[in-house]
């Protein structure tokens, strides 16, 4: 499906905003490094400077072999690392819409409802979008809107339950999916949706194997 003019430029602005995050992220991170000691763990080489993460898994995805890890197992609040799962979800729910009732409903309609959550990225309350078009700009611009909308629209009662069975069904049992964008709840103290280093290793592992298209404008 082609792109509006008007969602082209959605998704421009949004590889624009995102392009310079990552030129201003990357800046900092080089200028961070030349001022650090020469130092890295010695079972991960590959580190350069002082590693303040509380939590690290790295792995050879091709062979499964562990470069290093760092209390890997604990679980920790997923914030927008939550719409990996999003993706998948909304990517399968709507190939079996499409088997079983055709074409139009490969469609996502942004509703007043979807458009209440943190953050706006330009999304119209009576738009219909392409499902794998609205996946991608929910990656690119972490979109909490273009989530709501698929959540709301192929499965508004069981979306979430959904993540949680998926991935549960691959082993990854440190998942814990309160909502499709990540936000925290807003009746509750702690992190919407949890999870550890390790599960969102093999979460990315899987989607980059089955998905990996998806991730192109990105």
């Amino acid at each position: 499906m082609l792109f509006t003019s008007r969602q082209n430029k959605i998704i421009l602005i949004s590889l624009v905003v995102l392009t310079a995050i990552l030129i201003i992220r990357f800046s900092t991170l080089v200028s961070a490094i030349q001022h650090l000691p020469a130092y890295a763990p010695q079972d991960a080489p590959f580190i350069s400077g002082p590693l303040q993460a509380k939590s690290v898994y790295a792995f050879d995805a091709l062979t499964g072999e562990v470069l290093y890890q760092k209390n890997s197992s604990a679980i920790l609040p997923l914030a927008s690392l939550t719409k990996i799962a999003t993706a998948i979800i909304a990517h399968n729910l709507a190939n079996e819409k499409i088997k079983s009732i055709g074409p139009l409903a490969s469609e996502i309609s942004i509703t007043p409802e979807s458009l209440k959550k943190d953050g706006d990225q330009g999304l119209i309350a009576g738009e219909r979008w392409d499902v794998d078009d609205l996946i991608r700009l929910m990656l690119v611009a972490s979109s909490n809107d273009a989530a709501a909308a698929l959540s709301q629209d192929l499965d508004n009662i069981t979306f979430v339950q959904k993540m949680n069975d998926f991935a549960h069904g691959l082993g990854l049992n440190s998942f814990l999916f309160k909502n499709e964008t990540g936000l925290d709840n807003e009746t509750e103290t702690e992190a919407g949706d949890l999870g550890s280093a390790h599960d969102v290793a093999y979460l990315f592992r899987y989607f980059l194997s089955n998905f990996s298209y998806l991730l192109y404008p990105t």
